[in-house]
Parts: C-alpha cells; structure tokens; sequence
C-alpha cells in the first residue's frame, strides 16, 4: 500500500473514495464492507476494515443521513 495517508490527505478526512482507490475497488465495495453486506468477500471486508481504522476513517454523518432519506 502507500504511504501513510495521513501525510497525503492530512488537511482533510479520509473518505470512502480515498480507501476505494488505495485498494483497487470502487467506492461501493467500500461501503457495502463497512455496512456488513454479504455481498462482499470476506477477505475484502477485512482489508477494507482494517485500512479504514488504520487511517482514521470516520462515517460523514450529513451524508448518510441525506443517503437515507431518498426516495422518501
């Protein structure tokens, strides 16, 4: 992997697209590991699991919510 992300993106948050591209999956990978979708493999979950805590990755909580509230 590469360098710390801190020292690349430390002027803001880590977000679903910067795990996305370290790894080499798309965004919606990302959120269906963190979210516990069975539609991802296991060793995807993990690896997704464990860069988001190494690099601090924090659901954005606006976001979310407006996700929620589609179609409504």
């Amino acid at each position: 992997m590469a360098e710390n992300l801190e020292t690349t993106y430390s002027h803001r948050r880590v977000t679903i697209v910067d795990l996305a591209r370290e790894l080499g999956v798309t965004p919606g990978t990302i959120s269906r590991a963190l979210t516990n979708n069975s539609r991802v493999k296991a060793e995807t979950r993990e690896k997704v699991m464990e860069l988001a805590q190494r690099w601090g990755y924090r659901p954005n909580l606006a976001a979310r919510s407006l996700a929620s509230n589609q179609g409504r």
